[in-house]
């Protein structure tokens, strides 16, 4: 409940704000930031190597520092790699997203994979300390920060780049409270980081790179790919109607579903050592409120849609209403399975999260690919986007079943 107000109060800023910023700004302006967003989504997503789920799965503390200094490092590294990368090809980049005439905020990228990245580590540190007031307050941060940023430059006309800074704003909220917490752990602990020990943990969780950055990867790429697809495909203002509607429609998804994800890797980590049975019985429990709770907000929000966009946003984005209804299906299983992701996390299965992000990534670019191939109109390749990742959403969440079986199955065993 701590996470989830605080995440209300953050989105309900998003949310109040939203018909001042569809005034401001343009569709097109918002399919900027969407692409924007899509191309941090996917390189972010990897930015330490997912080391730093590692950090709450550790026994002991001083291996959890190293897990988190190893982590840090990385996203580092990842960062000056993406620079050069960014400030060598942005041109190419720009016009395969079609966007030609926006690739200076390409230039952007790094800053955001850096910002998110830390933030990602600082964040998991908090979750293994179970600092939950914490996280939230960085919730509230980001949410105002965000949005009084992107209302400030909007006024001025700052165009697409008012809306990229407001998110660079926002993501980089929440890291100095973090730090701080972090450097309050006693001395000795930090002391505990070395070279050998950087190396031990760096063999020890290698499976977090070696398979399970890859199944993130594929994730972000089936959150995130449909976007720049519709970008090259449809332009920029397509995606910048699908935008808003996922800004809008996924509410629940950052209101409930970030707050319940922390919360259940934490506890699930804890029965998975100690019993499995009970992580079983806590995974059905969760799926029935979040499906009963998704239904009653995110399907009556799609079927009004069509009518209370224009009425609220503006004329120029009545589009927006109708994807918002055809895309209701998926957003709401989107919301249902959204905390269950971590489960193959806790339990160490990328195998099976490999498995699963392929079938996503091949479900939704496909969708998309076919319909754009054969010139059809942006909602026909909407429709098809929504049904084929309602389908991909039911078999997240049946493989995440899967492998909790496995795990009562092996301790019954024993």
């Amino acid at each position: 409940m701590l996470m989830s107000s605080a995440t209300a109060i953050g989105q309900g800023i998003v949310i109040l704000a939203a018909p001042l910023l569809t005034r401001l700004f343009s569709p097109e302006d918002f399919g900027v930031l969407g692409v924007y967003a899509s191309i941090l989504g996917i390189t972010s997503v990897i930015a330490s190597l997912r080391y730093e789920q590692a950090i709450p799965l550790a026994r002991r503390d001083f291996v959890a520092i190293n897990v988190l200094a190893l982590a840090a490092m990385i996203v580092l590294a990842t960062t000056l790699i993406a620079g050069a990368f960014v400030i060598v090809l942005r041109a190419e980049i720009a016009n395969l997203v079609n966007i030609p005439g926006q690739s200076s905020i390409l230039l952007l990228i790094p800053l955001g994979i850096f910002l998110t990245g830390i933030y990602q580590v600082l964040n998991y540190w908090a979750i293994r300390q179970q600092s939950f007031k914490n996280i939230a307050q960085t919730t509230l941060l980001q949410g105002g920060g965000s949005t009084a940023t992107q209302l400030t430059l909007g006024v001025f006309g700052a165009g697409a780049m008012g809306l990229v800074a407001g998110q660079i704003v926002g993501q980089s909220a929440g890291i100095t409270s973090l730090a701080r917490m972090l450097l309050r752990s006693p001395l000795n602990l930090f002391g505990a980081i070395s070279k050998r020990s950087l190396v031990r943990v760096a063999s020890r969780y290698r499976r977090f790179p070696m398979v399970f950055t890859w199944s993130a990867l594929l994730n972000s790429l089936g959150l995130m790919g449909p976007m720049l697809l519709l970008a090259g495909f449809y332009g920029a203002t397509v995606v910048g109607w699908y935008a808003l509607v996922q800004r809008l429609l996924g509410v629940p998804i950052t209101l409930l579903g970030r707050a319940v994800t922390n919360v259940y890797f934490s506890d699930s980590a804890r029965l998975a050592r100690e019993d499995p049975a009970e992580l079983h019985v806590m995974f059905v429990s969760l799926l029935k409120k979040l499906a009963l709770l998704g239904s009653v907000t995110i399907i009556p929000a799609g079927l009004i849609s069509p009518y209370a966009f224009p009425i609220i946003f503006g004329d120029n984005w009545d589009v927006a209403g109708q994807y918002a209804l055809v895309l209701s299906p998926m957003i709401l299983l989107q919301f249902v399975s959204s905390p269950f992701g971590v489960t193959l996390t806790v339990l160490q299965r990328q195998d099976l999260a490999l498995l699963r992000e392929t079938v996503r990534v091949v479900f939704l670019m496909s969708a998309i690919l076919v319909v754009g191939l054969r010139g059809l109109a942006s909602e026909k390749a909407v429709l098809a986007l929504s049904v084929a990742g309602a389908a991909t959403y039911i078999v997240h969440i049946f493989i995440s079943w899967i492998a909790i079986q496995s795990l009562i199955r092996k301790r019954n065993a024993l």
